[in-house]
């Protein structure tokens, strides 16, 4: 404390009146200590013996300049400044008294700095797709951490959780190459004192690594140069001089589904070799690779590079019109791949890469540049094939035995516990083309699921398998007989033969993911009941098939679409319609039919109610329809299941690439009366209806890339209800003609487009009306109904799916029989589902019989090959 004091001047005449004299005031202050941003009083007191303290003054006299408040009282006030360092002030207070006398007192302000907080953070590795926790140490030595904030500085946005707190975390995102991520986190004290640091996150891709062998081969292809595709990414390597190539694949994980396809060509930069072969989807790549990370030919026959994996992946670009970039195209492809065509383009490549140098006529048409382009050229490859096949015959058969007995091209390696399955046969063809189930157990029994047999009124065959070196073969433990009457030569005449499959040699040749190529035949045995030869086996000529295995079935969960109509295929069932009184001359009529319509309602992902219309014919050939009322629902296995009194349908979706034409096997089961079917065919949902604009036009059967020209089927309707039923043949000397018919269509009051052949007592001809009387010279003989549901287009193809229904009638007949008779007398009726060709040209020309014939050019060519065309 300090006391200051003041005097008066004590000179002056001693006689005078005493003067009294004026005692200054005292005053004392106190230091203060205080911290930064803080209020601070400056308090004095201020005493004056002899009188009164009339003003106070304060003044800053060194540090920081403040703004003092309340300067002219005992106590000043002032906030202190912020400051980064401690820090002394110096004020001074002066008072004054009554008299005018003053005293001072200096007072000192230690302000003392605020201590910021400090924080750390680490910076990480992380690989995409992980959480990635953020984490932050946060100190303050003067008080208290109030609150943390964490922030994207760089990188790919993420979103940050917890990022109040002292840990953060984020999901790193999917990169296709490393990346740095940059973050902040600032935290603040008690005092407001904040402190950041960054860190860095190093996001790194996720990669797939694979080492792929195999082998380029044809005989084999030295030194070629081998493209491998995995989607947009790319790698190359040159095969040896044997063909055998290994190469080095790394890529992003966001490629995990995508397509792996190679390409291997000649080494010469000339070179027309070109081989192809489709490997899959990456991720079953990567599940074949194994632990070692290492594909060989051993694990996926397909790392061979062949003829016959090029004239797979040919046939599978030509079933979906172009190149395959998706699983779902992939899927698709193998569904619909024409397996009749592999083996004759893989004969194709060997002729022209093996046996061209010694026979030019073999050589690779110069329309095309190189094999696989041969393959896709259908304009090219189809008459290649069918002059080597002519002009070369022998040459063309043992080119097609050497690539059957390659190992390298055809995998000869048959594990037992691959063979054990479900397997559903199907012909891709406009003509109604059913296949059967074939079912393999794993004791070496099975059975076979097809049409409804004479013998027994049910479709199920028991057999026995056994594996061979190639393949497996199975036996029929009761086959189906057949009876048939048969010339054998003038002394003997007809005798009566009984028929039947014994058993069938299957062959795999090639194994996609979801399907089988294999080649297969049938060994007969052959019986005469009467004794008068010797019972003797016949094998079938091996032919090619495509079989779909249990994983190539689909979901049907939300497939169907409510309320709308769908014509269901279904395993053909026969009856007989009986034939009326007086008209016992005639044969009983054979109805064969292979569908039902449905009309679906509930909820498409779990089930609910159907009804059912079953096709009725009559004698008079009218159809009309059964009710059924089911149910619907989808089981365990992703199946469609309709359940009605008598039994069950079970549908599995083999092809659900377009949602208007549902490939599927169909299987019937009633147990009540021993019944069980399977077939597999289209399911088709009603799009669209036939008008009287959209008739006109040329429709076309499609039987293939390499069908004749000399098996061409096609009906040209007219708009005025006229047309022509035309198909090509050839003659002995090898010209193809074209043999047309006159008919008529009409559009009738269902929506059925009905098409119609006549014929008289001097053959085929034309009716003075539509529907003329059974006692009219010229006499109803064919009617083709055509119930159209949907269109689809493939490959440029307009396709027409109709549910087509074939009707033979006998009214030719019935004027010698009964003159009186005046309805229709049915001889014949099948029925199914079936696609036509909408062209914009016939699909041949010529000037009359004998003339020679354009190819096709739609670039298909057309076969008419159908059951229902048996009696024409």
């Amino acid at each position: 404390m300090f006391i200051f004091t003041g005097c008066g001047n004590d000179s002056g005449d001693s006689s005078k009146s005493p003067v009294i004299n004026n005692i200054a005031p005292t005053i004392s202050v106190s230091n203060v200590s205080a911290v930064e941003t803080s209020e601070v009083t400056l308090s004095s007191t201020a005493t004056d013996t002899d009188g009164t303290i009339q003003n106070y003054e304060w003044i800053q006299t060194s540090g920081d300049s403040v703004t003092l408040n309340n300067a002219d009282t005992a106590s000043a006030s002032f906030t202190a400044p912020e400051i980064t360092n401690d820090q002394t002030l110096g004020f001074q207070i002066t008072v004054t008294d009554d008299g005018g006398l003053t005293a001072s007192a200096d007072v000192t302000v230690s302000v003392i700095a605020f201590v910021a907080p400090t924080v750390s953070a680490d910076n990480q590795s992380a690989e995409e797709s992980s959480v990635v926790t953020l984490s932050a140490t946060a100190t303050d030595t003067d008080g208290s951490i109030q609150t943390y904030e964490w922030t994207q500085t760089s990188g790919d946005s993420v979103t940050l959780d917890d990022a109040s707190s002292a840990s953060a975390s984020f999901t790193a995102p999917e990169v296709t190459e490393d990346q740095t991520l940059g973050f902040q986190i600032t935290v603040t004290d008690n005092d407001g004192l904040t402190a950041s640091t960054n860190a860095t996150v190093d996001i790194t891709a996720k990669m797939l690594d694979v080492s792929i062998a195999g082998v380029v081969t044809d005989g084999p292809i030295a030194n070629a140069n081998v493209l491998l595709e995995v989607g947009e990414q790319s790698f190359t390597t040159q095969a040896d001089e044997n063909g055998a190539y290994s190469i080095d694949v790394s890529v992003d994980d966001s490629y995990i589904d995508s397509i792996v396809k190679a390409t291997a060509t000649g080494s010469d930069a000339n070179s027309i070799i070109k081989l192809v072969s489709y490997f899959g989807i990456l991720s079953s790549i990567l599940e074949g690779a194994g632990n070692d990370a290492t594909l060989t030919s051993d694990e996926l026959f397909n790392t061979n590079i062949t003829n016959v994996s090029t004239a797979v992946a040919a046939s599978l670009e030509l079933a979906v019109g172009g190149e395959i970039f998706t699983l779902e195209a992939l899927e698709a492809a193998q569904t619909n791949l024409d397996g009749n065509l592999i083996l004759p383009f893989a004969t194709a490549i060997k002729l022209v890469i093996d046996y061209a140098s010694e026979n030019p006529d073999l050589t690779l048409p110069d329309t095309v540049t190189d094999t696989f382009a041969l393959l896709k050229d259908q304009d090219t490859i189809t008459p290649y094939i069918s002059y080597i096949e002519e002009s070369y015959a022998e040459e063309y058969a043992a080119a097609q035995s050497l690539i059957l007995k390659d190992d390298s091209l055809i995998d000869s390696s048959i594990n037992e516990s691959n063979v054990i399955d479900t397997y559903y046969f199907f012909v891709v063809s406009s003509s109604t083309s059913q296949g059967q189930q074939l079912v393999l157990n794993d004791d070496h029994t099975g059975k076979e699921i097809f049409y409804e047999r004479r013998d027994t009124g049910s479709g199920e065959t028991e057999l026995t398998w056994e594996l061979t070196e190639t393949g497996y073969t199975i036996t029929y433990i009761e086959p189906e007989t057949y009876s048939s009457s048969t010339y054998i030569n003038d002394e003997i005449g007809y005798t009566e033969v009984y028929s039947s499959i014994i058993s069938k040699n299957i062959n795999i040749l090639v194994e996609l993911t979801d399907t089988v190529l294999i080649s297969t035949s049938s060994t007969w045995l052959f019986e005469f009941p009467e004794g008068e030869f010797e019972s003797y086996t016949e094998t079938d000529i091996p032919i090619q098939k495509l079989i779909m295995k249990s994983s190539a079935v689909k979901s049907s969960v939300g497939q169907l679409e409510m309320g709308i109509e769908y014509a269901l295929s279904l395993p053909y069932f026969h009856n007989t319609i009986t034939i009326p009184e007086g008209l016992s001359e005639l044969s009983n009529t054979d109805a064969q039919s292979s569908y039902a319509y449905a009309v679906f309602s509930g909820d498409s992902d779990i089930g609910g109610s159907v009804t059912l219309n079953y096709p009725n014919t009559g004698f008079d050939g009218i159809t009309t329809f059964e009710e059924t009322q089911a149910t619907w629902s989808i089981d365990d296995s992703g199946n469609l299941l309709i359940t009605y009194s008598e039994g069950y349908i079970e549908t599995s979706l083999l092809d659900i690439s377009n949602n208007n034409t549902l490939l599927a096997s169909v299987l019937v089961n009633e147990k009540n009366n021993g019944y069980t079917a399977a077939s597999t065919d289209y399911q088709l949902k009603r799009t669209t209806t036939w008008t009287l604009d959209n008739i006109p036009g040329i429709y076309a059967l499609d039987w293939g890339v390499l069908g004749d020209p000399d098996t061409l089927f096609w009906l040209d309707l007219n708009e005025d209800g006229t047309g022509t039923q035309n198909n090509s043949y050839e003659d002995n000397e090898g010209i193809v003609s074209i043999s047309s018919l006159s008919i008529l269509w009409q559009l009738n009051e269902s929506g059925i487009l009905s098409i119609r052949r006549y014929y008289g007592t001097e053959g085929y001809c034309d009716p003075e009306e539509f529907d003329p009387s059974p006692q009219a010279d010229c006499n109803l003989y064919n009617d083709r109904e055509l119930d159209l549901l949907t269109t689809t287009e493939v490959n440029g193809e307009k396709r027409i799916h109709t549910l087509h229904t074939h009707k033979f009638y006998f009214d030719y007949r019935l004027k010698q029989i009964d003159p009186n008779y005046t309805e229709h007398a049915l001889q014949f009726i099948s029925a199914g589902i079936r696609y036509w060709i909408k062209l914009d040209d016939t699909p041949v020309l010529a000037e009359g019989t004998g003339q020679s014939v354009t190819q096709l050019p739609l670039e298909k060519t057309l076969k008419d090959y159908s059951r229902f065309d048996v009696k024409e």
